[in-house]
């Protein structure tokens, strides 16, 4: 894996217990090269287990884009575990 070599230790239990939130990424540094690697890993090895359905992103709820600012409080008040989706209609 291109990921090998990467040592990191997280505190899961103090993540878990605070509530806290972390994002990110580190391919700002990567050369071109290695980004292409990455990205061909994902296409190979995430992208076809969405398509199957064995990885499923979990839904908190979906509000209408019209409802814009209840989604956002939503997410402020930290009510949800899940992803809080708008759904936009034609």
């Amino acid at each position: 894996s291109t990921l090998a070599g990467i040592a990191t230790e997280l505190p899961l239990l103090a993540v878990l217990t605070r509530g806290i939130h972390i994002t990110g990424s580190m391919l700002r540094k990567r050369s071109i090269e290695e980004k292409g690697a990455l990205l061909a890993e994902l296409v190979k090895n995430v992208w076809p287990k969405f398509e199957s359905g064995e990885i499923k992103p979990q839904i908190f709820r979906v509000f209408p884009f019209e409802e814009a600012e209840a989604a956002q409080a939503v997410l402020e008040r930290g009510e949800n575990i899940g992803k809080v989706v708008l759904k936009i209609s034609k």
